[in-house]
């Protein structure tokens, strides 16, 4: 009887070890899955700051492409924020190529 006695002590402490690495590793697996989740969101998401520095523009330009509505824009916090998305087909429309003609010389 001693034996299966601790037989089942030495089951139970391996589980609570088990449980222990496994709250250790879902800590770790949540902390990652945060870090992605940010980084996600930053790639979608741009605040003013962002896209001035990224497009060097004004932020007279900012507010000019938003109050025309030519960017569109959502609030958070009071804080506008803008899809990369959403600039990148304003670029994209704006977008032209130029043609350069070079002229010979007849002599």
């Amino acid at each position: 009887m001693q034996e299966v006695i601790k037989a089942l002590n030495r089951i139970y402490e391996k589980s609570l070890e088990n449980i222990e690495e496994s709250k250790q590793v879902n800590a770790l697996l949540q902390g990652l899955i945060k870090q992605n989740l940010t980084r996600l969101i930053k790639a979608t998401w741009l605040d003013g700051h962002d896209v001035i520095q990224a497009f060097h523009i004004t932020r007279k330009a900012l507010d000019y492409l938003r109050s025309s509505g030519k960017l569109p824009f959502t609030t958070l916090h009071e804080k506008y924020i803008y899809k990369y998305s959403d600039i990148g087909a304003i670029l994209k429309k704006n977008y032209s190529k130029i043609k350069l003609s070079i002229k010979k010389n007849d002599e």
